[in-house]
């Protein structure tokens, strides 16, 4: 009996190195990218959808309830420059950010950066012709490095897609009404 014993804990120590390696030999692989990208076709010019993106009061009412909070605006809110400081809330993620319009093509194309140790940018990109536009809306992030990774690819990652999604659907809706 005491040799079995033996064996079985040498058997579950083993398997524990065994399952160890694996996890180890992750922090070793690059990481996948953890981009936020929300499609959507919004009836309405090209120039019209870029207008309401280049002023971030009105961009502060486009995110769906819980995603953000906090803005504080900068001494200007509207066109390449201005600013404010804003918290990101999705899932277990909170970040404190300034957030700066750093870019724009008028009708195609505006970047929004946040500076920080976990800043972030958030790209608009407008194509179509006429009455519809395809915007998509991708946010340019790195995942959280090994273990945190998987929380962030499993949990808020999605839960910021779906935040993303909102935004474009009430962007959508605004321009609508």
């Amino acid at each position: 009996m005491r040799d079995a014993r033996r064996w079985h804990h040498a058997g579950v120590l083993g398997a524990a190195v065994l399952l160890a390696s694996p996890a180890q030999a992750k922090k070793d692989e690059p990481l996948p990218a953890g981009d936020v990208i929300a499609v959507r076709t919004v009836h309405a010019a090209a120039p019209a959808i870029y207008a309401r993106l280049l002023d971030l009061k009105m961009v502060e009412t486009y995110w769906p309830e819980g995603c953000t909070a906090k803005w504080e605006f900068g001494t200007t809110h509207a066109g390449v420059g201005a600013n404010a400081r804003l918290t990101y809330r999705v899932a277990m993620m909170r970040r404190r950010l300034t957030a700066t319009i750093a870019e724009g093509d008028p009708g195609r194309y505006l970047k929004i950066d946040h500076a920080g140790r976990n800043g972030f940018a958030t790209t608009f990109t407008l194509s179509g012709a006429g009455e519809d536009t395809k915007v998509e809306m991708h946010t340019w992030v790195d995942p959280p490095p090994w273990p945190l990774t998987a929380t962030y690819m499993n949990k808020v990652r999605p839960a910021w897609k779906e935040c993303h999604k909102g935004f474009l659907d009430n962007l959508a809706r605004s321009i609508s009404q």
